[in-house]
């Protein structure tokens, strides 16, 4: 909606700061999208294309540590970003795979080493990735029903978290303590 054609198919999305969008492509491959932002314009600045195969990812979340997420057949990996604006495979490495069992409708990060996702039954759950051994994680389920509704999920961090519908309508919750592992302070705001 703000430029020419990105010359791929986009799957997988993350965004790793206010101008620069990972995305894969149905096709396996990894690009960069460079977005140009000030107060009149929004467009299109460029796309670099990181990978040649292999991120089948149907899902990405960055956390804005450092910290690349993505799920394939419910496996959850975590990649190295070492440059603000990756260039090259080189920016991009150390993959980990946390673990298997990551069947998810989506995914976003909270904060540093710190998933959100729901599932299809409608669960919202909270993942906390130990950033010592990157293997061992634990999860708390914040809501056992109630957000199946969401096709898309995001959190600018601070305890907030955005849903949209596949209708095209957001809410967005507050989530007191969002470190916790528990949805019982989480407060609802779906009516405006």
């Amino acid at each position: 909606l703000i430029g020419p054609a990105l010359g791929f198919t986009p799957k997988a999305m993350a965004t790793l700061n206010f101008n620069t969008v990972l995305v894969t492509s149905t096709s396996g491959d990894l690009y960069r999208v460079d977005i140009q932002t000030n107060a009149n314009a929004l467009t299109l600045a460029g796309v670099t294309q990181i990978w040649d195969g292999g991120w089948t990812f149907d899902k990405l979340a960055y956390d804005g540590h450092g910290h690349l997420y993505g799920t394939v057949n419910g496996t959850l990996m975590q990649y190295l970003v070492s440059e603000d604006k990756p260039a090259g495979a080189a920016h991009i490495g150390r993959r980990t795979v946390i673990g298997d069992g990551f069947v998810l409708k989506t995914l976003t990060t909270t904060g540093q080493d710190r998933l959100l996702a729901t599932t299809s039954d409608g669960r919202l759950i909270d993942y906390a990735i130990d950033s010592t051994s990157t293997t061992t994680w634990a999860s708390h389920t914040l809501k056992s029903d109630g957000w199946s509704g969401f096709n898309q999920l995001l959190s600018p961090g601070g305890g907030l978290y955005y849903g949209r519908t596949s209708a095209g309508g957001m809410y967005w919750y507050k989530d007191a303590n969002p470190l916790d592992g528990s949805g019982s302070d989480i407060t609802y705001h779906n009516d405006d």
